[in-house]
């Protein structure tokens, strides 16, 4: 498998694939404070910082980037959990559907397929925590759900060893910008080494900015004709 190949899939692995370890997590937290919790800078391009730190259960780092988007919050949030539409638009994805929710909860189906390696398919269960406080600020988070994913059984594909992360978005200003945070541990599983793991995700997460930022734009996600945003 060659490097760019390998590259493009694994992000998707990594951060398609909808809470960092539950110690430490980020909430806008400062650059004092992210090295202070081992959080290290180590890309930063076309307007997306890119952290990632040592985890000692893990031999693959766990990753975050941070960016500012040019649309409301409540858009932003619109598009990242437009699941059912995520294959149209987010790199990689074979297949997504909404397949069981709840008040609060959805669970998400979702199928993989990048160059030189096998699928990835699995179901994560995602959460969510919409316009806290009045203020606009979202908090979408997912986990592996690995007793509904031990249950798909498909032939040919590999289920990730481990899946968790997080999307936190904040109003900028007037409310019409917003600051993201995107923030994820996983481990793919299969044959793919894991320093190439943690060298394609600091080089290729924010191709997932470039896709949320891109989608944004479509009229289908104006904050006035998108119902259930509160």
């Amino acid at each position: 498998m060659s490097r760019v190949h390998c590259r493009l899939f694994v992000t998707l692995v990594m951060g398609i694939s909808l809470m960092c370890p539950v110690q430490g997590q980020l909430h806008a937290q400062d650059e004092d404070d992210l090295e202070e919790m081992g959080w290290s800078l180590v890309r930063n391009k076309d307007g997306v910082a890119v952290y990632n730190r040592k985890l000692a259960e893990s031999k693959v780092r766990g990753i975050m980037a941070r960016a500012e988007v040019d649309v409301e919050s409540a858009r932003v949030f619109a598009v990242i959990t437009d699941f059912d539409n995520w294959f149209n638009f987010m790199p990689n994805v074979h297949e997504s559907k909404i397949i069981d929710r709840s008040d609060q909860t959805e669970w998400l189906y979702l199928r993989l397929r990048g160059p030189f390696t096998k699928d990835r398919s699995f179901i994560s269960e995602v959460t969510f925590e919409k316009n806290i406080g009045g203020v606009g600020r979202y908090i979408v988070k997912w986990q592996l759900a690995e007793e509904r994913t031990q249950e798909l059984n498909i032939k040919g594909i590999i289920v990730p060893k481990s899946n968790t992360g997080y999307w936190e978005l904040r109003p900028i200003g007037d409310g019409t910008r917003t600051y993201v945070t995107y923030c994820l541990h996983a481990d793919p599983a299969g044959k793919i080494p894991k320093w190439m793991i943690n060298f394609a995700n600091k080089r290729t997460v924010p191709s997932v900015f470039k896709a949320v930022r891109r989608q944004a734009q479509l009229d289908q996600y104006d904050v006035n004709n998108t119902a259930d945003l509160d």
